[in-house]
């Protein structure tokens, strides 16, 4: 399981009132509402271009079982096909939304190694580090907000010298240019 260290990760998920949304490998089995055996995850997406959500129950071995819904996508340019495990109905979810990890795992890299160096802290009380985490996420809110008003206040003058220093590039659209004015820089 990729996305949580222990089985009942999903039930404590559920009872802090979220709704689980957890990648996990092919390597598992799932048995659809209404099947008398469970079947290997691969199988419901053998080939780029399928797709498949269900209820039923993952995971084989007994004390890992899991009632749940299987959302499963295999979509063009991906080496394999994206399982995501959730409590919400089938057809309330879509596995596409794992997309967005690429968004969050981005922001827990800043978190924890560049920005605010969270493996540091070696917390072991969930209390002590949820209040951490809110005082992370609110200076993080706090320093976009100014790194974002410095960029959009900054006269063109003060990127001069950078551009001219700076290799030409092709033109990039507008939705994927680089910032001119970094917010966390590596250390």
């Amino acid at each position: 399981m990729r996305a949580w260290g222990v089985p009942s990760g999903p039930r404590r998920i559920a009872r802090l009132g979220w709704h689980p949304f957890l990648r996990i490998n092919q390597g598992g089995t799932f048995r659809p509402v209404g099947k008398a055996r469970f079947v290997s995850l691969s199988t419901f997406v053998p080939q780029t271009g399928t797709s498949w959500r269900g209820r039923g129950t993952a995971f084989k071995t007994p004390a890992c079982r899991l009632a749940c819904t299987l959302l499963a996508r295999w979509e063009e340019g991906h080496q394999d096909p994206w399982l995501i495990l959730t409590d919400l109905a089938p057809e309330a979810g879509d596995p596409c939304w794992s997309g967005l990890r690429m968004w969050i795992e981005r922001g827990f890299k800043l978190t924890k190694r560049r920005g605010w160096q969270w493996q540091a802290t070696r917390m072991t009380q969930p209390e002590r580090a949820a209040r951490l985490w809110v005082v992370v996420a609110v200076a993080t809110l706090w320093l976009v907000s100014v790194g974002g008003e410095a960029e959009a206040n900054a006269p063109e003058s003060a990127f001069d010298s950078l551009a001219s220093a700076l290799p030409t590039q092709t033109r990039q659209r507008r939705a994927t240019r680089l910032r001119a004015v970094a917010v966390f820089i590596k250390a």
